[in-house]
C-alpha cells in the first residue's frame, strides 16, 4: 500500500536549492544540514515535487501465477511471458512412487486369472518392465520387456523400439511403461477389476521422471530451462497422459518401484530376447 509522505506546501527541488546557496556550498561540496531528514523522506532525490513523493515497499517480483486452492484437473496454471510455456492445463500432483512400508512387499500369484498382485490387494496387477540397448553391426538398436506373469505368458511383451525413435535403453524403459499400460487396457477390457497398477523396474531415471519431475516439466510444455525440447519428453508426456487417464477415468492407483537390477531379472531376458532376434 502506498503511503504519501507529508511534505510542505511548493516545490521540494526549489527548497533543496535555496539552502544549497544559503550555505554557499555547489554539489561538489555539499555539506551536511538539517534538510538532509527531508531528502532522505523522498528517497535521497533532489528534484522530487509533492506530487512525486511517494513512499512505496518494496518491489514484489512478479512470477508465474499458482493455484493456490485444492488442485483439480480444471484448474489451469498461467505463466509469465519470461516463463516456459503457454496457459496449460493443470494436473493434480498424485503419488506415484510405490511405498512399501505401505503397501508391503510381498507378491503373489493369482492362479484364477494368471496375474501377480499383492498380497494385500486382491484387485491390484504387478508388472515389470526393462528397456536395452546395445550395438549391432555398428548401429544402435534398442529393445524392451513388459513381465506379467509365467502363468499369463500371453499378456508378457517383448520387441524392438521402432526404428524412427530414439535408440537409447532411457527411451525404451518409457516405451517399455507405455506398452505395460496397453496390458492394462487389454485387462480392463476383458473385465478385470483393477485398482492398483505397480510398475516395476530398475530404472532411478524412469521413476524419477514420471513420479517427482513430469509435472515441471508439463507445465513448461516439455521444454528445459532455455525453451528447447527436453530429451525423451515427448514419450514422458505420453507416459503422463496415459497415467493421468487411468488416474481419472478409472480411478486406478499407478505406482512405479524401483528395485535392484536382479530382482527384475524376467522383464531384463524379454529385451535381450528382442535384441538377439535382430
Amino acid at each position: 500500500m502506498n503511503i504519501k509522505a507529508e511534505l510542505p506546501e511548493g516545490d521540494i527541488g526549489q527548497l533543496l536549492r535555496g539552502l544549497n546557496r544559503k550555505n554557499g556550498k555547489n554539489r561538489k561540496g555539499r555539506k551536511e544540514h538539517p534538510v538532509a531528514d527531508l531528502a532522505a523522506r523522498v528517497g535521497g532525490r533532489a528534484r522530487v515535487t509533492r506530487r512525486q513523493a511517494v513512499v512505496t515497499g518494496p518491489r514484489i517480483p512478479t512470477g508465474p501465477r499458482i493455484p493456490t486452492g485444492p488442485r483439480d484437473a480444471s484448474t489451469t496454471r498461467t505463466w509469465s511471458s519470461r516463463g516456459q510455456s503457454k496457459s496449460s492445463r493443470f494436473v493434480p500432483e498424485t503419488e506415484r512412487r510405490f511405498d512399501t512400508n505401505v503397501y508391503g512387499v510381498t507378491a503373489i500369484d493369482d492362479f484364477d486369472s494368471g496375474l501377480r498382485r499383492l498380497e494385500e490387494d486382491p484387485d491390484s496387477v504387478i508388472l515389470a518392465v526393462h528397456g536395452a540397448c546395445r550395438s549391432i553391426r555398428g548401429v544402435a538398436k534398442a529393445g524392451f520387456g513388459v513381465f506379467v506373469s509365467g502363468f499369463a505368458e500371453q499378456f508378457n511383451r517383448s520387441g524392438l523400439v521402432p526404428y524412427l525413435s530414439e535408440q537409447t535403453s532411457d527411451f525404451a524403459e518409457l516405451f517399455a511403461s507405455l506398452e505395460a499400460l496397453r496390458v492394462i487396457h487389454t485387462l480392463i477390457i476383458a473385465g478385470q477389476n483393477i485398482s492398483h497398477v505397480i510398475i516395476k523396474t530398475n530404472s532411478e531415471y524412469l521413476v524419477n521422471g514420471v513420479s517427482d519431475l513430469v509435472w515441471i516439466w508439463a507445465g513448461r510444455e516439455y521444454t528445459n530451462c532455455s525453451g528447447r525440447p527436453l530429451p525423451n519428453g515427448r514419450p514422458f508426456k505420453y507416459l503422463h497422459e496415459e497415467i493421468s487417464l487411468l488416474e481419472r477415468e478409472y480411478g486406478m492407483k499407478v505406482s512405479f518401484c524401483q528395485v535392484e537390477k536382479d530382482y527384475n531379472q524376467p522383464a531384463a531376458e524379454l529385451a535381450q530376447e528382442a535384441l538377439k532376434r535382430v
